[in-house]
């Protein structure tokens, strides 16, 4: 089993550029049994899951985007810089952190993923399943106009902003330039205080995202 520690997606070659231009088709029948009404339900039925929530950031119409990935339990960030807003490319991102950590730490890292309906999330099993069929995860999706129900991670699409205002192109950008901003943003000290802290304290999150990956770990053992 592999255990990251906040920079190990850092890695040359994981995140490509595709630019490649896809004809793609939105799967219209993608949200049937993945509702928010059946995300609060999966919860309910697995109070020990912890929920990822990704989105997708733009820079200009039709340019480079960001693919961003948030923790819940820890409010640590992740953020994967895609050549093109497409299907193909959030799925090579997720196979490529397959890839990187295991079926095991993958399933503990990513049990349960919440977004939104944006065209580029409409291809679940690609994200559910890996090349050989092996369930990896599950995917839900907000209700139809409604980010506040993941707004966690749009709250923290605003420290990017801060860095990268809106309507500024990502074209030129690198992947160790985004994955040093989102260093920087995960040390901002916030006050957290859930899983192993019982008492309220400032942390940085590029601490805690090991310890609560080793949390996880132990509990499963």
């Amino acid at each position: 089993m592999t255990v990251p520690n906040a920079w190990d997606v850092n890695v040359p070659g994981f995140v490509t550029l595709r630019g490649v231009k896809e004809h793609f088709k939105v799967d219209k029948s993608c949200r049937k049994g993945r509702t928010f009404s059946d995300f609060t339900e999966h919860l309910k039925d697995n109070p020990d899951v912890f929920p990822v929530q990704i989105d997708t950031v733009e820079g200009i119409k039709g340019g480079p985007v960001l693919l961003t990935v948030h923790f819940l339990d820890t409010s640590f960030m992740l953020a994967f810089l895609r050549g093109a807003n497409t299907a193909r490319s959030v799925s090579d991102v997720f196979d490529g952190l397959y890839s990187l950590l295991g079926i095991e730490s993958f399933k503990l890292l990513f049990p349960v993923i919440l977004t939104d309906n944006g065209s580029e999330f409409s291809a679940p099993m690609a994200l559910e399943k890996d090349a050989g069929g092996i369930r990896r995860c599950r995917v839900f999706y907000c209700d139809p106009s409604s980010p506040f129900q993941k707004g966690a991670i749009e709250n923290n699409h605003e420290l990017i902003r801060r860095i990268i205002p809106k309507g500024k192109s990502f074209g030129g950008l690198s992947q160790p330039q985004i994955q040093l901003m989102m260093d920087h943003i995960n040390s901002y000290n916030r006050k957290w205080s859930r899983l192993l802290l019982q008492s309220c304290s400032y942390f940085c999150y590029s601490q805690i995202f090991p310890l609560i990956f080793y949390y996880r770990i132990a509990s499963h053992i």
